[in-house]
């Protein structure tokens, strides 16, 4: 019995050069136009960081908290609070800028902590 013939495309290759040159020409036309309007073009829109980005380096949020690793969740933002009572660049304000911006990275790391501990907090629950 002879092997089964596959069927023919019906597609030339003709056929085919004329869309990769159909679809070249569509970005080309969306690019002219967008730069006419002043508007971005598809290729330079800004891209939107992920809601899931990957956790800067440093100690777990429980360590920068000072809660055990397994805490409430009123025991993490009370901890939060105490933290940021602390370390609030408005308590240092008056001192030097180099301080106030020592106290601004704190309070950034502390928040960055506390946004980790309620996302953690809100799987386990």
């Amino acid at each position: 019995m002879p092997a089964p013939k596959k069927p023919e495309s019906k597609m030339s290759w003709l056929d085919f050069a004329f869309g990769v040159a159909s679809r070249a020409a569509k970005k080309l036309h969306t690019e002219y136009q967008a730069g006419r309007e002043g508007r971005p073009t598809p290729a330079e829109k800004p891209r939107r960081a992920p809601q899931h980005a990957t956790r800067p380096a440093g100690p777990p949020w429980w360590e920068v908290l000072r809660v055990p690793r397994g805490a409430t969740l009123a025991a993490i933002s009370a901890a939060y609070r105490n933290a940021i009572a602390k370390n609030h660049p408005d308590k240092v304000a008056h001192l030097s800028d180099k301080l106030r911006q020592v106290a601004d990275q704190e309070t950034r790391r502390i928040n960055a902590a506390y946004e980790e501990a309620r996302r953690a907090a809100g799987r386990k629950a």
